[in-house]
C-alpha cells in the first residue's frame, strides 16, 4: 500500500499562529479506463486513493512556509513502517 496526504487548508491568525488542516490517505497504483480529451475511453495508470486514514488539524506557534509544512508531512509519511509514501511526497 502507498500513502499520501492532502493539505485542506492553511490559515494564518492575527496572533502569529497558523492552523494547518490535512488528511492522510491510503491507495494503490492501478490502471482504469478514463475519458480523454477527445471523449474516448483510454487506460490510465496512476495512483488512486482508496481509503481515508485520518484527518488532522494542528496549530503551529509561528507561521511556516508551505515547503516547511510539506517537509513535516513528508517526514510523518516516511515513519510509517506498514506503507510507503507516493514518490511525489518523499524527501529524496
Amino acid at each position: 500500500m502507498l500513502t499520501d496526504y492532502k493539505l485542506k487548508r492553511v490559515v494564518e491568525h492575527d496572533d502569529g499562529k497558523q492552523t494547518v488542516e490535512f488528511v492522510f490517505y491510503e491507495g494503490e497504483i492501478t490502471t482504469e479506463d478514463e475519458i480523454d480529451t477527445d471523449g474516448r475511453l483510454v487506460p490510465v495508470t496512476r495512483y488512486r486513493r482508496t481509503k481515508k486514514l485520518r484527518e488532522r488539524s494542528v496549530t503551529l506557534e509561528s507561521v511556516e512556509s508551505l515547503d516547511r509544512i510539506q517537509k513535516r508531512l513528508n517526514n510523518i509519511l516516511a515513519r510509517d513502517e506498514s506503507r510507503s509514501p507516493i514518490t511525489e511526497q518523499t524527501d529524496a
